[in-house]
């Protein structure tokens, strides 16, 4: 019987992927996530349900169901993307206020999540679990925030319930056991039929339909992006390494005293890099050349 349900999901599904969004090679899995993701980017989660008509009923299975995610770390058992399904079911279930206790404590991947019972608390407020050299658990806040819940997050939950069944058909109850019901996969096949009618006539937002940068453009835009995430990163390390929170960090400002060590001190002595700065610069002149 679950057999049934996961074939029939798998092939609702990929019909989804090739007739309403466009994707080329709906046996590629990567092809099916770009493909799905893309055409419910940027849409509003009222502006959705209020459009295709989907209601709280045909919700709430998905979202108090466990993410549909495997966290299997074998060579077998190849997963896309798990912590943006994740991210995505917990921002759902935020933005509709379902708590995460519930949903956890029944999931049987709980040993092995490190997202177990953690909850998204507000835009750019994901925590996640962090381990330092000593193994210390620790609570600390990523250098990548995620973005506010939107209708992409339902097409993440909908695709990482796809990826199950279709690892599910793969390698059997025993590597991949189905714990979905058949009140899950009425909801997913309700509000797939849906989400067909509504994007149907969307399909200028597919993937393949978006228009090509040019290269120039393209390379500038990348420089800021890879200056950002290194800033970032930067920033993150400092703050896990001196065990300052965010917001302290931002009200003092860290001298050199006794008892410090050495990596600490190499942090508070730290400046940029020179093409680091150079980069900056540039892209500064850049954004002052196009704004006037």
């Amino acid at each position: 019987h679950n057999k049934q349900l996961a074939v029939a999901w798998q092939q609702k599904f990929t019909e989804f992927a090739k007739h309403v969004c466009v994707c080329p090679e709906p046996g590629n899995r990567v092809a099916v996530r770009k493909a799905t993701w893309q055409i419910a980017e940027d849409i509003p989660m009222a502006e959705l349900t209020a459009d295709a008509g989907i209601t709280m009923e045909e919700l709430q299975p998905l979202l108090t169901m466990p993410c549909p995610v495997a966290l299997q770390k074998t060579n077998l058992l190849k997963e896309s993307t798990p912590r943006d399904i994740v991210h995505g079911a917990k921002r759902l279930r935020h933005l509709y206020g379902f708590s995460e206790t519930t949903t956890c404590r029944s999931c049987e991947k709980r040993a092995r999540c490190p997202w177990f019972k953690l909850s998204y608390r507000g835009v750019n407020d994901f925590v996640m679990k962090v381990y330092n050299k000593r193994d210390a658990r620790k609570f600390v806040r990523p250098p990548y925030l995620p973005e506010p819940s939107e209708a992409k997050d339902l097409m993440r939950v909908l695709f990482g319930f796809w990826q199950y069944c279709r690892m599910h058909m793969r390698h059997g109850e025993d590597k991949v056991p189905m714990t979905y019901t058949l009140e899950h996969f009425e909801a997913a096949h309700s509000v797939l039929e849906k989400l067909a009618k509504y994007f149907e006539p969307r399909q200028h937002r597919a993937y393949h339909a978006l228009p090509r940068a040019k290269w120039k453009d393209a390379k500038r835009i990348l420089r800021k992006m890879e200056l950002e995430k290194k800033n970032s990163r930067s920033k993150f390390e400092a703050l896990r390494t001196l065990h300052m929170p965010g917001w302290l960090r931002e009200l003092m400002e860290p001298t050199k005293s006794k008892g410090l060590r050495e990596d600490q001190l190499k942090v508070i002595d730290h400046e940029p890099d020179e093409d680091v700065r150079d980069l900056d610069r540039n892209l500064q002149e850049e954004w002052i050349t196009e704004e006037e």
